[in-house]
């Protein structure tokens, strides 16, 4: 119940920080996406290119029937020198892009494909909130393993 709790809350301020000052326009074409309203997540000055690299410990499905639900991830892994968290809650939106990594290529992939223990690296979309853990919506999702 008190993982249920958790999810929820993180999932209400990361829903209230998105309808309080997101704005598309803060979306930019980076080389990775297309721009506007585009899941390329903002390169901020400063960011580093990933939120976190890691294996994946949880996944919290999409509710059947519930387009609102498109699921979270819990991430933890070390902090590299492109990474800004070792551990993350990542809530999954309708914009969530799903990549493979083959070699020097990523390939479409998707939810199904993940599955814990999975190594992924995420972009987040916005700016992440939390002090140890990140609470973010993830932008780019690539698995590595």
């Amino acid at each position: 119940m008190k993982t249920l709790t958790s999810v929820f809350l993180a999932f209400l301020v990361v829903l209230s920080m998105t309808a309080c000052g997101g704005s598309d326009d803060a979306i930019v074409e980076d080389g990775a996406g297309v721009g506007r309203g585009s899941p390329t997540p903002v390169h901020l000055e400063g960011r580093k290119p990933y939120g976190v690299r890691g294996e994946i410990k949880r996944i919290t499905a999409p509710v059947a029937g519930n387009e609102g639900s498109q699921g979270s991830l819990y991430v933890e892994g070390p902090i590299e020198d492109d990474t800004e968290f070792a551990m993350a809650n990542i809530l999954l939106s309708a914009t969530t892009q799903y990549l493979r990594r083959r070699g020097i290529k990523d390939i479409p992939a998707t939810f199904q494909d993940l599955a814990i223990g999975t190594r992924i690296e995420v972009k987040f979309r916005d700016k992440a909130i939390g002090g140890t853990t990140a609470i973010a919506v993830a932008a780019v999702i690539i698995i590595l393993q």
